[in-house]
């Protein structure tokens, strides 16, 4: 049954600069304009987000709280959707009473990814740097180790740089290393100012409404193949966005 609620509740608190490195995560390193140009795009989504509409809508088998709070599994989504599941993740994690475990994207090491590691961080996200190209082997590696202490992984299947909507096989190598099952989050904005950019990545408008669909986990066996398995999912997350130029 969906669910609609209002953006209202807080967000998780900033952390603050002096906290040390964990090694769950990474604290994102920047140049002082460049920290100040995220501070600024932060605090317009924060307020943007907080006009915004949310309707949950969850496939047989998936749910939310075991989704963002304490089911080992791998959140994936596509890139052009990563300014709005961040905070959509946090307004739900934040609405539950007890601490969720932690949940760990893979960011590229690109100078734009370093961007968004630090919004992640200003959301109370500690990233791991990596990529299908730069560092994505160092990143799974790490992501392989942060899963074996309870962590839930979150990857954009079509980054860093495209295809859009073309899936890779990171995150299919990491569900078949442990064992977890994937969970695709799509995220449809009513209303919204689509980028010209490869993935089109959407900012949402204010007072608009965003629809979040949790789909039904796949699991990948050892044995699967990669580039089948990689079509199912593109085929599962593919199935929000028939509207649109794929």
């Amino acid at each position: 049954m969906p669910i609609t609620t209002p953006m209202t509740e807080p967000l998780p608190n900033h952390p603050t600069h002096t906290e040390r490195p964990s090694e769950r995560g990474d604290i994102p390193e920047l140049s002082l304009p460049r920290r100040l140009l995220v501070h600024l795009v932060h605090r317009l989504l924060l307020c943007v987000h907080r006009t915004i509409r949310l309707d949950i809508r969850c496939e047989p088998s998936s749910t939310i709280t075991d989704t963002i709070l304490d089911k080992q599994c791998i959140l994936v989504m596509w890139h052009g959707e990563q300014l709005a599941v961040p905070f959509i993740v946090s307004h739900l994690r934040s609405r539950h009473p007890t601490p969720p475990v932690p949940l760990i994207p893979l960011v590229s090491k690109h100078a734009d990814g370093r961007l968004i590691a630090y919004l992640l961080y200003l959301l109370g996200f500690r990233s791991i740097g990596g990529s299908s190209k730069k560092g994505g082997s160092e990143g799974l590696r790490r992501l392989i180790r942060a899963m074996k202490g309870g962590a839930i992984a979150a990857i954009t299947v079509d980054g860093p740089r495209g295809p859009r909507h073309e899936v890779k096989e990171g995150a299919i190598k990491l569900a078949q290393i442990t064992g977890a099952p994937l969970i695709g989050m799509v995220a449809i904005p009513h209303r919204c100012y689509r980028f010209n950019s490869w993935d089109r990545m959407f900012f949402p408008l204010p007072f608009s409404r965003i629809t979040a669909h949790f789909l039904t986990p796949q699991f990948v066996s050892p044995d699967d193949d990669p580039i089948t398995a990689c079509a199912r999912l593109r085929q599962a997350m593919l199935r929000y966005h028939q509207d649109e130029d794929r």
